[in-house]
């Protein structure tokens, strides 16, 4: 409950006072305590809420039940560039009777939105080791930074995941100018995220 009066703080904070602050006192002072990914999609939801004249509790939980959804549709697609046939449905099968998946988005707490962003993050870069496209590693970058701004325990995964990329691509057989070509596509996948890390930390050094 702590957790979730503090979301609601700073999400009211930023709309009342465009501050992000979890203070409760007329005049809330700026903090960095927590990642700004959570409250920012809360502020937002209550916007829409008020702007479509409905209970901003309820549509809070209706949002989250769609991003449930959309994990398990993305997770599906996941699935799929793996498993053969019928055989991808068993991964969002799993994760659809998942209590914690069940029961998460009715809380006003970040779990529901930090899986969301970040098997989207993970199928973007499945997508991009598969297509070769420049956009779609950067794509996926920009997916990680995001799931950093919700979760910052996110924040080691994707500099791993290049390493790994980076490690296999020197293994392969290909010429060095494709080599290049691969390691220039891990650049781009990690350059937004570590934009993202450096203008959260700026902002919190401030």
């Amino acid at each position: 409950r702590v957790d979730a009066a503090y979301n609601l703080s700073y999400a009211n904070n930023l709309l009342a006072y465009g501050t992000y602050s979890r203070d409760e006192t007329p005049q809330p002072v700026p903090d960095s305590y927590r990642a700004p990914g959570y409250p920012l999609f809360l502020a937002a939801v209550i916007k829409l809420s008020e702007a479509l004249s409905v209970d901003s509790d309820k549509f809070i939980v209706f949002c989250q039940a769609l991003l449930g959804v959309g994990t398990l549709l993305i997770c599906y697609l996941l699935a799929k560039t793996f498993l053969p046939g019928f055989w991808a449905l068993l991964p969002p099968g799993l994760v659809a009777i998942s209590p914690h998946l069940v029961s998460s988005g009715s809380y006003v707490l970040s779990e529901t939105l930090f899986g969301f962003t970040l098997i989207l993050a993970l199928y973007a870069l499945v997508r991009a080791v598969t297509s070769g496209r420049s956009m779609d590693w950067f794509y996926s970058g920009v997916f990680f930074g995001l799931a950093y701004l919700v979760n910052p325990v996110s924040l080691f995964l994707a500099p791993l995941l290049a390493a790994f990329l980076a490690f296999c691509a020197r293994r392969e057989s290909t010429g060095d100018d494709k080599r290049k070509v691969y390691v220039r596509h891990i650049v781009v996948f990690v350059v937004p995220l570590v934009v993202v890390v450096a203008c959260w930390s700026m902002r919190s050094a401030i």
